[in-house]
Order: C-alpha cells, then structure tokens, then sequence
C-alpha cells in the first residue's frame, strides 16, 4: 500500500493482498478485485480487515456483483463498524445494500445505480440510522442524476427525532 500511495505523493501505511484483474471487450472496461487484509491507514482514515470480491463487467455502466466487507471503516472519531456492502447487477443497473454500525446503532441503506448516455441516475430506497441515538431515515426514496457534471437532487426528505427536513431539491457542479 505504502508503494501505491507513493506513486500518488502521498503516504499511507498496512497491507492488502490480492489481484485485481482489468480487461476490455468490445468497447467495454471489466474489472476483477479480490484482495483482503489487516488493515489500511492513511492520517486519520483506518480500514480495519477489509475484505473485497467484486466484479465489474463494465466500469463505465458500473454493472457491479459482489461483496466489501471491513470490521471498521473510520475517519478521525466517526467509525463504522461490521461494514457490509453489497452488489448485484440487474439488467441495466447495479443494486446495493449497505449495512454496518454508527455510533452503537445500525446503519441501513440501499437502491440502485444506473448509468447511460453520460448519465448517472442513483436511487437511494432507504436509509436509517442512529447517530448520538438520534433517529435518521429516508422519509421515502429519493434520486441523484448526474448529468455532464451537474448533479441534481430530488425528493429527498430526511426524518430526524420527532421533525423533518422538507423535501430538498438542489443543483450543482461536480
């Protein structure tokens, strides 16, 4: 890993072993990671035991299968933990669930990526978690497009304890 993040200029530190395999057919960029190991830092980001088997029959359509696993995933005090994130490829776009640990409560969240035309559509089916015991949740599904760039966001209403976010659509430049 230290290697790797040297060619970046940047630092970073444990190990990962495995293969990762890149072909191309008919126009199309496929990947293979299988690769586990103790654990990765970089400053205060840390992966704990990840473990990865996934399978991308096209990069640029993100048409995914497979598993990433970590005991924990963390950036200075906020940690997840028991990290499962999973991907199955369904016709023409990608669905994924993510369950792990935030703040001793579990963390849920799952839908679906798409991606044609220079088009990013993702679908975000449900969230919740309890961050210092608070419930957070996706008060119903809501959409991200990207769009040459731009990214629009529509639908999202976020409960929290005993309120609400109103629904937020917004626009910007990625």
């Amino acid at each position: 890993i230290g290697l790797l993040a040297a060619l970046g200029g940047q630092k970073a530190e444990g190990d990962l072993k495995g293969s990762v395999d890149i072909t191309g057919n008919d126009g199309k960029i496929a990947l293979k990671i299988a690769a586990n190991g103790n654990g990765i830092r970089r400053d205060t980001l840390t992966i704990a035991k990840p473990a990865i088997d996934v399978t991308v029959s096209d990069v640029q359509a993100f048409a995914a299968n497979g598993t990433i696993r970590a005991d924990e995933f963390g950036i200075g005090t906020n940690k997840l933990t028991g990290i499962a994130l999973d991907f199955a490829q369904q016709q023409t776009r990608t669905d994924f669930n993510l369950n792990a640990g935030y703040d001793g409560n579990p963390l849920q969240a799952g839908g679906s990526v798409q991606s044609a035309g220079g088009m990013i559509d993702l679908s975000l089916d449900h969230f919740a978690a309890k961050p210092r015991n608070i419930p957070v949740e996706l008060a119903s599904p809501a959409q991200v497009n990207v769009t040459k760039g731009v990214a629009s966001l529509n639908g999202l209403t976020v409960k929290t304890g005993s309120g609400s976010c109103p629904d937020a659509t917004a626009s910007g430049k990625i």
